[in-house]
């Protein structure tokens, strides 16, 4: 379920159990290669949402679910978010993180975290997949018609 924090939209939140006892406060993106980005794009964008949890959820981190084939897109996007101000995971499609796939140890308590408020689909519903591809691929070009 999408949520959101000040208006800036994640694809949900999880609360990991750790270590028994010991909750986090994660937030997660799902990306594809597919989507016509190339990885450092992706991190660049992902930046400016790692600010704003920074922000106004400072012990939050962040989980980035990376559909691809192989490992070298999903490190291309761990590369580029070295040094990040809060914890982050990068994983593949379908494998949760553990405590060691974190940057550094994200904060734990003693409970799972409060919910963030629901977001609405940022998904147009009048735009194929395909279409959306297209669009994609067109706003990496200087000029498209």
């Amino acid at each position: 379920m999408p949520v959101h924090v000040k208006g800036v939209p994640f694809d949900g939140l999880e609360s990991f159990e750790i270590v028994p006892g010991e909750w986090t406060d994660t937030f997660f993106y799902s990306i594809s290669y597919q989507d016509g980005l190339p990885p450092w794009d992706y991190a660049r964008a992902l930046y400016t949402n790692i600010s704003t949890l920074k922000k106004y959820r400072r012990d939050a981190s962040l989980w980035i679910e990376v559909d691809s084939p192989g490992k070298w897109y999903q490190e291309q996007i761990r590369k580029e978010l070295r040094g990040s101000p809060i914890a982050v995971a990068v994983s593949p499609k379908g494998i949760e993180p553990g405590l060691d796939d974190f940057s550094f140890t994200p904060r734990r308590f003693a409970r799972p975290s409060r919910q963030a408020p629901q977001a609405d689909s940022w998904q147009p519903d009048t735009v194929s997949d395909d279409a959306l591809q297209v669009l994609r691929v067109l706003t990496r070009v200087k000029e498209g018609y």
